[in-house]
């Protein structure tokens, strides 16, 4: 559900602006409506530098994750660094003057290796030796030319004396290139067609020993930074006090003023629980305020207080987008739906296990913010393992005996297969396909039983009749189809979906009954579909949108079918794996002999097999709920989204100084 928010107009004298500010601060319970983009000197300068202290933290945390087991002991802090009772600011200055140092090394290295790429290409020139050669006159030049032009191009040479006036030396050829050197003995400079370098003034030995240097020197200095480690701390710390400064800075930026420049006044909103502690605080702090509820309109700040269960579903909700305040909060509806969807789609006991388990040991691993999500994984662990027996899948295999199979792991028939493929009069029968489609109509209903809620509460009663009237004709379309098996789909009074027995029920509601919901349904629909248009012009509209909603819905409806496509492909891939493990042991399959030494690669197969296929089907069955979720169900829902987070104004925490 959505908090209820309390509504604040602030109003602040010029001359103390920035104490009420600084007092809202310390409160840390008003949400400030401010604005999207700050543009002021001081904002950008502290958001530069919280940027670079994150940078550094990041840097950290690699250099940390890079060092590893190969440091035993804690590196010792050099004798010039400030120590563990230095002020905070002093361990930042020092931190960010080892960075920069090595950010400057960093750059030196990535250059001098570069240089020792290029030159590799030519090999290692001995430099003392050239010299030498060039200064008795000879010159020498390097080239660089494409293997074609090079072998197709001329290099004879000769004087009027028949004399070679250069000679050529191919150093090497790479990528379709010929590096070459040239001598040349006569005394006008020879030109060629090919791209001609300058003589390295450093070669690769040279080279080789500037990257040692500069390599050891990185390490120290990567070596004292790593023994800064526990100053982390501090700089979250830091970080956090820049961001309050930012806040306090876009508050201030986006404080509204009268046409005298003395009197501001900005909105903003608290939770209607923590309206005895914030109206005391105005009161006694004698800030001149108006209190008010929400007007529809208003940029009202979304807070989301659910139940444990629903609670782990919250990232679902806002990866997609916080509804608007008026909104209902959907996550406790589609959450149950989420948890069956995805225990459908993946659909077996062995794999649900897995999950499971490796979700409950996690639960005593990561920190406490992540166990919601390690929560929710150990939920949809136990889904599947539920949908696994209820489907009879067993790492791709039958675990009980059904009607018309005679392949199972256990052997003995179980009344937990209730939606398990079965064989019927020579047909397969797949229960699980119709169970698909049962609950993508419940999940849409619903979403138009909230459609008509939410139109009432964000518009009026009037806005709501018309989600209302859906409602009924779809649910007497469904009775009058059932008595009269519609196009002979076989949906009649004897329909069933494993245990339940549909049409039964549908037929027990008189066919007068469906022809009123549906009639009285399409009457509803098409008298209140634009309430704020003329009523002899609703009719006419309604057509488009009434054909919009019959082909909107069937498309959703057959959406559901993909629950019980990805199951079955999840159970026949795995049936895959286990065929291919066991067809190479002798005897198999009417005598197999698990006794030969071939079972270890059999093993093997079947561990990477079906770690593969439970990594494909772990993906889209959380793929293709999440799809359902914000697709067709928001869709018949009609969510309007795009609400703003809570984020409260407030005072983080302090760099302690000494």
């Amino acid at each position: 559900m959505i908090q209820k928010m309390k509504k604040v107009n602030l109003f602040l004298h010029y001359s103390e602006k920035k104490k009420v500010l600084g007092q809202l601060q310390r409160l840390g319970v008003i949400h400030l409506n401010t604005v999207a983009q700050v543009d002021t000197q001081k904002y950008s300068h502290f958001k530069k530098v919280q940027g670079r202290y994150k940078d550094m933290v990041s840097a950290l945390e690699a250099l940390e994750k890079k060092a590893g087991s190969s440091r035993s002991a804690s590196p010792e802090r050099p004798s010039d660094s400030p120590g563990e009772r230095a002020s905070a600011r002093q361990k930042l200055n020092y931190l960010e003057e080892r960075f920069d140092e090595r950010q400057a090394l960093l750059s030196a290295l990535e250059e001098i290796k570069q240089t020792h790429r290029e030159l590799s290409l030519w090999g290692d020139f001995p430099l003392d030796r050239l010299q030498e050669i060039q200064k008795q006159g000879l010159r020498i030049r390097l080239f660089i030319g494409s293997d074609k032009a090079f072998d197709q191009y001329d290099f004879t040479g000769l004087d009027s004396d028949d004399r070679a006036t250069y000679y050529v030396s191919v150093l090497n050829r790479s990528d379709g290139k010929v590096y070459f050197a040239l001598l040349d003995f006569s005394d006008e400079k020879l030109v060629i067609p090919f791209e001609e370098v300058s003589i390295p003034a450093r070669g690769l030995n040279e080279l080789n020993r500037e990257i040692q240097q500069v390599q050891r020197r990185l390490d120290r200095v990567e070596t004292e930074i790593l023994s800064c480690g526990s100053w982390k701390q501090a700089l979250h710390r830091a970080m956090n006090v820049l961001e309050s400064r930012m806040s306090f800075e876009a508050a201030k930026h986006s404080l509204e003023r009268d046409s005298r420049d003395t009197i501001f006044y900005i909105t903003g909103f608290y939770p209607e629980s923590r309206a005895h502690e914030v109206e005391g605080f105005l009161k006694d702090q004698e800030i001149a305020c108006s209190l008010s509820d929400p007007q529809p309109g208003d940029p009202v700040p979304v807070a989301l207080r659910n139940g444990f269960f629903a609670r782990m579903f919250e990232p679902i909700t806002k990866l997609f987008s916080l509804p608007d305040y008026m909104e209902l909060d959907p996550t406790p509806f589609f959450a149950p739906f989420f948890v069956i969807f995805f225990g459908m789609c993946l659909g077996d006991i062995g794999y649900g296990l897995v999950v499971a388990l490796l979700s409950a040991i996690l639960l005593f691993v990561v920190p406490r913010p992540w166990r919601l999500l390690v929560g929710l994984g150990l939920v949809l662990g136990l889904s599947t393992t539920a949908a696994g027996f209820l489907l009879n899948t067993f790492f791709g295999e039958n675990m009980f005996q059904v009607p018309g199979s005679s392949a199972s792991i256990v052997g003995a028939p179980s009344d937990l297969t209730l939606f398990a493929s079965y064989s019927s009069q020579g047909a397969q029968v797949f229960p699980a396909m119709t169970l698909s489609l049962l609950l993508g109509v419940v999940q849409l209903l619903l979403g138009m039983v909230l459609q008509s809620v939410n139109s009432f509460r964000m518009n009026g009663p009037m806005f709501a009749i018309k989600p209302a009237g859906m409602i009924l004709a779809t649910a007497g379309s469904l009775v009058l189809a059932c008595h009269t098996n519609f196009l002979n789909l076989g949906f009649n009074s004897e329909f069933s979906i494993g245990p339940l027995t549909i049409g039964a029920w549908l037929n027990a509601i008189p066919f007068l009954a469906g022809q009123v919901l549906a009639i009285g349904g399409l009457a509803l629909f098409f008298l209140f579909n634009n309430p704020d248009r003329s009523v002899f012009l609703r009719p006419l509209t309604g057509l488009w949108e009434f054909y919009q909603f019959v082909t909107g819905f069937l498309g959703d409806f057959l959406s559901y079918i993909r629950l019980f496509a990805l199951g079955l492909a999840s159970g026949l891939l795995g049936n895959a794996f286990n065929q291919i493990a066991f067809m190479i042991l002798p005897g198999y399959p009417e005598s197999t002999n698990f006794l030969s030494p071939l079972l270890a690669v059999s093993i093997v197969i079947l561990i990477v097999g079906h770690t593969l296929n439970l990594g494909l089907s772990l993906l889209g069955s959380f793929v293709h709920p999440l799809r359902l979720t914000f697709v067709e169900f928001y869709k018949n829902l009609d969510f309007k989204g795009g609400g703003v987070a809570y984020e409260p104004f407030l005072l983080r925490q302090r760099v302690k100084e000494d």
